[in-house]
C-alpha cells in the first residue's frame, strides 16, 4: 500500500493496510463518555482530519483562529523560519464556459459556509499514546484562508502521513509541510490556491511511497496531480487532470513490479509512480468523488455516490482506456454506494455504507455478489467517518459521536456507544486502543 508498515502503527488515514482495518488490534467493543476512556485532551482550534499513530506518538492536524493583535505580536517569532517555501504554479482558472443558473447552483448557494474572518494558525500536534500528554506542537504557517469551507468541513481536514522518519502534513492551499519526528520543520511546498466547488473547502490527503509524496489538486480551476520528492519537497512530476472538485485521497500500490498511483474521480485513473505517465483510466464514477480506493488481491475497488451510484472492481493489470464493460472491470454495482465514507475491506468482504439510506451492504470481493442482505442502521445520523474493522468487528461512527459496533460476519449489533462532540474523522485501531478525534478533542479508548 502507500506506506508498508507494521500492524502496531497507523501511518496514514486508512491505516497500515490502506483499508481502514487492523486485524491484530483488540480494541474495546463498548464505551461511553465516562467508561473505557483512557484519556481525553483538548486539541487547539478545530479540525476533522484522522489522527495517525507511530510508536509512542499520536499526531493530529489543527487550525485555530488567532486574534489579529496576537498575530502581529508573534508572527515574526513563531512563523518566520529559514525554510523557504517551494512554489508550484497553481491557478484558479475556471474550466469551460459559464452556464445559466441551474438547480445545482441554487443548491450550492443554500449551503451553510464557515468564512474565516481572522488569520488561522495551522498546527501539527503530537501526543503520547499512553498518557495523552502533549509531546510537541509546531505551527507551520499562519494565514487567512482565502475562501470559506462548508459548515461541516474544517480548515484542517486532510490527514498527515508518516514513514517513521518524517511527518507530512497537508493543509491544502496553505501548503504541504515536512517535519521530523520531533516536530522540527524540514521543508515546505505550496501548489497555490484551490477554488473548490461551492467553497465547500478542501480535504484530500497525501499518499507516501518510498521517496514519493503524491497529492491530488482537483478543484474548479486547473486540476492536476503532483508528486514531490519526500526528501526535499522538489517536484518530481505534475500531470494535468480533466477533473473538477474531488476529495479523494490517492492510493499507491506495487503490482507485479509496476508502481501505480490510483486516484478516484469521474474517471478513475492510474499513473506510473516514477513518471506520472497515465497507465489506465476507467470512467463511470459519480461527480465529486470522495471515497479513497482500496486494493486487495490484484484489484482496486473504487466507489462514489453523489446523484448516482457506482462501485467498480478493476484489475490492476488494466491498460489504456478501460470502459465499464471491459474485461478489466471484474464487476460493478449501481446501487447503495457511499458518497462520503470510504469502503472497508475486511477478510475478503467489501463493506459499503450509503449514508442517505443509512444502509450497509456487504459484498464478496471476488464477484460483487451480496453476502448478506443490506441492513438499515436507522440509529445513526449523518456519517462522514469511514468504516473501520478490528477483532472481527465493524465500526460505524456518525457525526453526533455515536458508534455502532457490528459483528463483521453477521452485521448483528454488538454495542451502541456514544462520545461527546462532533466526529467527522475516522476511528484508529492500534493494539488495545481506539483513537477518536472530535472537532475539538482527541480521545483514547481502552478497556478498563
Amino acid at each position: 500500500m502507500s506506506v508498508a508498515m507494521g500492524e502496531n502503527e497507523w501511518p496514514n488515514w486508512r491505516g497500515p493496510f490502506g483499508n481502514g482495518t487492523n486485524p491484530s488490534a483488540k480494541p474495546p467493543r463498548s464505551w461511553t463518555p465516562e467508561s473505557n476512556v483512557a484519556w481525553k485532551v483538548r486539541i487547539p482550534g478545530s479540525g476533522s482530519s484522522t489522527p495517525i499513530v507511530w510508536n509512542n506518538q499520536v499526531i493530529v492536524l489543527a487550525a485555530e483562529a488567532v486574534d489579529a493583535r496576537t498575530v502581529l505580536e508573534t508572527e515574526i517569532a513563531e512563523v518566520e523560519n529559514d525554510i523557504p517555501m517551494l512554489m508550484g504554479f497553481g491557478t484558479i482558472t475556471t474550466i469551460g464556459p459559464s452556464k445559466p443558473e441551474s438547480a445545482n447552483d441554487r443548491y450550492l448557494a443554500e449551503q451553510k459556509l464557515t468564512r474565516a474572518t481572522k488569520r488561522h494558525r495551522f498546527a501539527v500536534v503530537s501526543y503520547d499514546v499512553e498518557s495523552g500528554n502533549k509531546l510537541w506542537e509546531t505551527d507551520v504557517i499562519r494565514q487567512l484562508p482565502h475562501e470559506p469551507c462548508h459548515a461541516t468541513n474544517s480548515f484542517a481536514s486532510a490527514s498527515p502521513v508518516t514513514d517513521g522518519k518524517h511527518i507530512y502534513a497537508f493543509f491544502g492551499s496553505r501548503g504541504i509541510f515536512c517535519l521530523d519526528m520531533q516536530g522540527k520543520l524540514r521543508w515546505q511546498y505550496s501548489q497555490g490556491r484551490m477554488q473548490t466547488l461551492g467553497s465547500f473547502g478542501e480535504g484530500a490527503s497525501p499518499a507516501l511511497f518510498e521517496d514519493y509524496l503524491v497529492f491530488p489538486w482537483d478543484h474548479e480551476g486547473d486540476s492536476c496531480i503532483v508528486a514531490l520528492n519526500a526528501k526535499n519537497g522538489y517536484v518530481k512530476w505534475k500531470v494535468p487532470r480533466q477533473e473538477r472538485t474531488n476529495w479523494a485521497t490517492p492510493v499507491i500500490v506495487n503490482h507485479n513490479g509496476t508502481k501505480q498511483v490510483i486516484v478516484n474521480g469521474r474517471t478513475v485513473r492510474s499513473y506510473k509512480l516514477e513518471t506520472g505517465e497515465l497507465l489506465w483510466s476507467c470512467p463511470g464514477q459519480t461527480e465529486q468523488a470522495i471515497p479513497t480506493p482500496l486494493v486487495n488481491k490484484g484489484r482496486v475497488f473504487v466507489a462514489s455516490g453523489l446523484r448516482g451510484w457506482a462501485c467498480f472492481a478493476i484489475s490492476l493489470d488494466a491498460v489504456g482506456p478501460v470502459p465499464e464493460n471491459s474485461e478489466f472491470v471484474h464487476w460493478s454495482l449501481k446501487k447503495q454506494t457511499p458518497y462520503v465514507p470510504s469502503p472497508c475491506s475486511y477478510e475478503g468482504s467489501l463493506y459499503l455504507f450509503n449514508e442517505n439510506s443509512r444502509t450497509i451492504s456487504v459484498v464478496n470481493e471476488e464477484n460483487g455478489e451480496a453476502i448478506l442482505p443490506p441492513k438499515r442502521l436507522q440509529e445513526l445520523g449523518d456519517v462522514y467517518a469511514s468504516l473501520g474493522g478490528a477483532d472481527g468487528m465493524l465500526f460505524v461512527t456518525d457525526r453526533s459521536g455515536k458508534t455502532l459496533v457490528l459483528d463483521a460476519k453477521t452485521l448483528e449489533l454488538v454495542s451502541e456507544n456514544t462520545l461527546d462532540g462532533t466526529i467527522n474523522a475516522s476511528l484508529v485501531f492500534v493494539g488495545e486502543r481506539v483513537f477518536a478525534r472530535s472537532t475539538s478533542h482527541l480521545i483514547c479508548l481502552k478497556s478498563e
